[in-house]
């Protein structure tokens, strides 16, 4: 008979055995997890934008201070905005961030793509209405930022243009709701919010040409009614896609009002957005590079008895030849397949855990790895990278 710590090393032994068969999926996405990095940028980091400052392109990212990755390096000694930076947006001319200083009192700054200096943006009526969220689209054209601002309902919506002689936030639209995209065709801006005070809606397009015209877009349906837009993005054919909060339907955006694309995130999006390419497909034929949206996700999309990571974000299949949106979402993890890793598992256990609030593939004129980033929701800044010494390719944190 068994006695002392050999019986009780056998039984816990037996226990482990069984709980292995009756739950082998769950221990193995676990077994997939990697060790965590210690986060270069810590805490909840800004979206990231590209700009080119004194000549040297790359890309800014902030977490209190900014950040700018040039490819394979983080380098920024340029100057720092007074305050804590908790928002950033590039037009052509200039880098803007939004600045926490003294009593969470919020401030627009912008930096010129020349300059040493930053200044501060004040607004054209007076006063300091609280800044919510600021968008410029990344289109290197467009010269005009959008700003949200409020405490409570109603917001408002104000804009500066890179050219104004006067260097003032003018507004634009009043009694709104929270302003959370924008996007240009060329010709029209796209402002996207939660919904609108009264009228219900979510989209506005505006065209500067003559006055500006602003027009809530209506949709074929009526669909415009009481939709939550949370983010918005322009594909590489031109064509602009937004996405719903409560459940990730996608609609396409244009001069004819907003469409339903029958397809969505599943659980509530995020309003991350991105464009990603495959990095070893530059040097082919444009109609052979491997192209997906990416949009994140929080909650309800995973919840079963291999998994209850619910974060992360989906894919869907963009056209090679110009970059249309073709195709439902994919599970996540095919990123990692087409990296060649075959390795959902890894993925689940590492950035599906997090929520992420944005995502940015580095331009390969900028990385030629072209690495993907993403913003987390409290664990700082991850990269898809090769970490040979930490198990290969996978998402961790940046460091």
């Amino acid at each position: 008979m068994k006695t002392g710590a050999g019986y009780f090393a056998a039984i816990a032994l037996t226990l482990v055995a069984i709980c292995s068969c009756n739950q082998d999926p769950i221990f193995f996405t676990i077994s997939r997890e990697t060790a965590p990095l210690e986060p270069l940028i810590k805490g909840s980091p800004t979206n990231m934008v590209r700009f080119i400052h004194n000549g040297v392109d790359g890309f800014f990212v902030a977490s209190k201070q900014l950040y700018r990755y040039t490819g394979g390096s983080w380098n920024y000694s340029g100057p720092q905005p007074s305050g804590r930076v908790i928002a950033l947006a590039a037009t052509a001319n200039y880098l803007y961030a939004v600045c926490i200083t003294g009593d969470m009192d919020r401030t627009l700054r912008r930096l010129k793509n020349d300059g040493t200096n930053w200044e501060t943006i004040p607004f054209d009526a007076g006063g300091s209405p609280m800044i919510q969220s600021i968008y410029a689209d990344p289109d290197p054209v467009s010269k005009r930022l959008f700003v949200g601002t409020g405490n409570t309902d109603p917001f408002a919506i104000w804009h500066i243009h890179d050219d104004d002689g006067d260097a003032k936030l003018k507004l634009l639209i009043n009694e709104t709701k929270y302003l959370s995209g924008a996007a240009f065709d060329g010709s029209n801006y796209y402002l996207s919010t939660r919904d609108i005070v009264g009228k219900g809606g979510g989209i506005f397009m505006v065209d500067f040409g003559g006055g500006p015209d602003i027009e809530l877009l209506e949709s074929p349906g009526g669909e415009n009614k009481n939709l939550q837009i949370i983010g918005m993005i322009k594909l590489e054919d031109g064509t602009i896609i937004a996405v719903e909060r409560d459940g990730g339907a996608f609609f396409e955006v244009g001069t004819g009002g907003i469409e339903r694309r029958g397809i969505a995130t599943g659980g509530w999006a995020t309003g991350a957005l991105a464009i990603w390419e495959h990095p070893h497909d530059v040097e082919k034929p444009k109609n052979e590079t491997r192209k997906l949206l990416v949009a994140g996700i929080q909650g309800g999309l995973y919840n079963t008895t291999t998994s209850s990571y619910t974060h992360g974000y989906v894919e869907f299949d963009l056209e090679s030849s110009d970059g249309s949106l073709i195709g439902s979402r994919r599970d996540p993890g095919i990123l990692d397949t087409i990296y060649g890793d075959h390795d959902q598992d890894r993925y689940k256990a590492t950035i599906g855990k997090h929520p992420i609030n944005h995502l940015f593939q580095v331009p390969g004129d900028i990385d030629s790895n072209m690495t993907f980033f993403a913003s987390t929701k409290n664990v700082g800044l991850w990269s898809y990278r090769e970490r040979p010494r930490d198990g290969g390719w996978q998402w961790n944190a940046e460091n």
